[in-house]
């Protein structure tokens, strides 16, 4: 239910401000999986929706496992029922679910 509500309000926000989304979804015949990928201006943002509090850069392995070859990758998240911000490695950050 989590990931559902936080993918649909990232949604919900482009809808409302008028924005094109390219919104993706990524899992690998490993079952490597990205909740959702964002391609904006040239730049994929890679997300993954958590119901913890407290992740490491282990949590965002698979974001190693996407190609990008064609897209440079750029800041991406863990968005979370955590109360404040921090980073796990990077270019990626934990973010509240409050903050989207």
């Amino acid at each position: 239910m989590v990931e559902t509500f936080i993918v649909n309000e990232i949604i919900k926000t482009y809808t409302n401000r008028g924005e094109p989304g390219n919104f993706y979804y990524f899992r690998d015949k490993n079952m490597n999986e990205i909740d959702l990928i964002i391609v904006k201006d040239g730049k994929m943002h890679l997300i993954e929706c958590k119901t913890g509090m407290m992740f490491t850069k282990e949590d965002v392995k698979s974001f190693d496992k996407v190609s990008h070859a064609e897209y440079e990758i750029g800041p991406s998240c863990i968005v979370c029922l955590t109360d404040r911000a921090y980073s796990v490695k990077e270019g990626v950050r934990v973010l509240p679910v409050t903050s989207i």
